[in-house]
């Protein structure tokens, strides 16, 4: 059984890219949000959240409130 974490991770792959490049961009503020489509052309957004960490969060149109995909600490 795939997790939202494991989709959303198979979405970046998709794109050819990582979990940390999109938290970094959407870190420093390039970017309020990305939206990737997935191999089905279902829609993905992902945002970052900032606590004592950094959180990379992502979630479809479907779904009701984002979810936790990578977890970084920037110094």
């Amino acid at each position: 059984m795939n997790t939202v974490k494991d989709h959303a991770t198979n979405v970046l792959s998709y794109h050819s890219t990582s979990p940390e490049f999109v938290l970094s961009l959407l870190r420093n503020g390039i970017l309020p949000n990305i939206v990737l489509k997935d191999e089905h052309n279902e829609e993905w957004t992902f945002v970052y959240r900032h606590r004592c960490r950094f959180y990379l969060m992502a979630k479809t149109k479907d779904m009701k409130r984002f979810e936790e995909v990578y977890t970084a600490t920037f110094y």
